[in-house]
């Protein structure tokens, strides 16, 4: 019997995902995993985003946005390491680059690591984690610095609460609400990691 292909894969973890099967989701989706992927699998999947994707929720996922181009490192390459956000002079309301989770409840850290070339966030740019389900509501926001720097860290703790945060949606996010021409996005930043850890009370 051959294994399933990686496309199968994915299309029955989004189906379990759709119908509210979080817990099964995300164990279909452990169970699939190869031994070097299982080693990256900690709360935030590929943490380092490192070349390695599997295209499948709770994996990262980068859905094209208008104003924003997204590339990923590859192997080999002298560039730094990680997701690269380029901002295009145009207003601009989600990057585009997500993850879903399952975090249990408790205390939790989000670290992130980013370096930036020019900046320009006019409504600024910020993780955002938000409980899915029914009654969505966010219970992080990190906000990243416009400008330019390198290997930043930025960090903020956060709470999971123990009912109605069933699964979890980790985005690149700004505050725009609407498509202004007024507030338009330049320059670049670099997310080299995003770790979430867990703190001990």
């Amino acid at each position: 019997m051959r294994p399933p292909y990686p496309a199968e894969i994915a299309a029955v973890i989004s189906g379990r995902l759709k119908q509210h099967q979080f817990e099964r989701a995300h164990s279909f989706f452990l169970f699939t995993l190869t031994p070097s992927q299982k080693a990256i699998a900690t709360y935030v999947f590929n943490s380092e985003l490192s070349p390695q994707r599997l295209y499948r929720k709770f994996d990262w996922e980068t859905p094209v946005r208008p104003g924003v181009e997204l590339t990923w490192s590859t192997d080999g390459s002298s560039s730094p390491k990680g997701a690269r956000v380029r901002f295009l002079g145009a207003p601009v309301k989600d990057v585009g680059l997500n993850q879903t989770l399952m975090l249990p409840p408790g205390e939790y850290r989000l670290g992130v690591s980013a370096s930036a070339t020019g900046l320009v966030a006019p409504k600024g740019l910020a993780w955002e984690l938000s409980c899915g389900g029914d009654s969505p509501m966010a219970i992080a926001k990190l906000a990243l610095d416009a400008g330019e720097y390198s290997d930043r860290e930025f960090g903020v703790n956060f709470n999971v609460p123990s009912s109605n945060c069933p699964v979890m949606q980790l985005r690149l996010m700004t505050d725009l609400v609407a498509g202004s021409w007024r507030s338009l996005y330049r320059g670049e930043v670099i997310i080299h990691s995003v770790r979430i850890e867990r703190v001990e009370g």
